[in-house]
């Protein structure tokens, strides 16, 4: 625990708090709370709270909260909230945002304002939602689809299997 920030060249684990910032070049694990970022170059697991960030340059796994954005490099599990952005090469679980999700593939449930993923398997909400293969729902002003081919934007609900 610091006033300012918690750093550690290598995994951090249990309980860890940065007045603004939380950094670990390894794993964090726990509960991961900082004032601005909570930020990880490996994994970043379990229940984390940044004030405009919570990053992994690997994969994020549990419940991430922030007014800003959750970013992974490779992918996001669980649970995860950023009123900004929810970013991920994949997202497996419940992402919401109140401007925008971005997935190469999204699992799951996403909300968003924009909610774009290459291949998305399950349910989008948003104002506008964009995918270039659907397997699932999307309910929103105006929905894109590119495998529907019939069909690949309509207003209100697209639905693909």
């Amino acid at each position: 625990m610091a006033g300012l920030a918690t750093v550690t060249n290598g995994d951090a684990r249990w309980i860890n708090v940065g007045g603004l910032a939380m950094v670990a070049n390894g794993t964090l694990q726990g509960l991961n709370v900082s004032g601005l970022a909570v930020v990880g170059n490996g994994e970043v697991r379990g229940l984390n709270v940044g004030g405009l960030a919570v990053v992994s340059g690997d994969r994020i796994t549990g419940f991430s909260a922030t007014a800003g954005a959750v970013e992974a490099g490779h992918e996001i599990h669980g649970i995860s909230a950023g009123a900004y952005r929810v970013k991920a090469p994949r997202v497996d679980g419940i992402a919401l945002s109140v401007l925008r999700l971005e997935a190469g593939e999204m699992r799951g449930f996403s909300t968003g304002a924009y909610n774009h993923a290459g291949v998305r398997v399950g349910l989008a909400v948003g104002l506008y939602n964009s995918t270039r293969e659907l397997h699932g729902v999307e309910i929103g002003l105006l929905n894109r689809a590119d495998n529907n081919e019939h069909f690949r934007y309509l207003p209100l609900i697209n639905v693909h299997h």
